[in-house]
């Protein structure tokens, strides 16, 4: 029987969290290629880590935590700010992603159920429009 103990649990986690960080820098840079002169003092790849890594922690926090649903946040962050969804005029987003009754899975439905058609598309990631 194979047992996997905690501490390599750990470290499998550390590991997927690190490739998911990757290619979420990766996916901004890609589907946003602009996006670090406008947002970052020091346009450097230390700015974006730090960027990707404080999206996905506020995604978790709102139990937003599937992979797809937190790159579609990040791309809501690098689209309308970092303070999305807390600014005045999201109030309506910032009461879904704070609804404890509304599951994690759907908060991003019903985000981009809501956002104006013009800004639902963005550019596909996987070659397809």
């Amino acid at each position: 029987m194979l047992v996997i103990r905690t501490h390599q649990m750990a470290a499998l986690n550390s590991i997927m969290r690190q490739r998911f960080m990757e290619t979420m820098k990766q996916h901004i840079q890609d589907t946003f290629p602009d996006f670090l002169p406008k947002t970052t003092k020091r346009r450097d790849a230390a700015n974006l880590e730090e960027f990707v890594q404080a999206g996905i922690d506020r995604s978790l926090g709102y139990e937003i935590n599937d992979n797809e649903d937190i790159k579609k946040f990040l791309d809501l962050l690098v689209r309308y700010g970092e303070d999305f969804p807390v600014r005045q005029e999201h109030t309506i987003f910032k009461l879904i992603v704070e609804d404890p009754s509304i599951p994690g899975s759907q908060k991003m439905k019903c985000i981009y159920d809501n956002l104006p058609t013009e800004c639902v598309t963005y550019p596909s990631t996987t070659g397809e429009e």
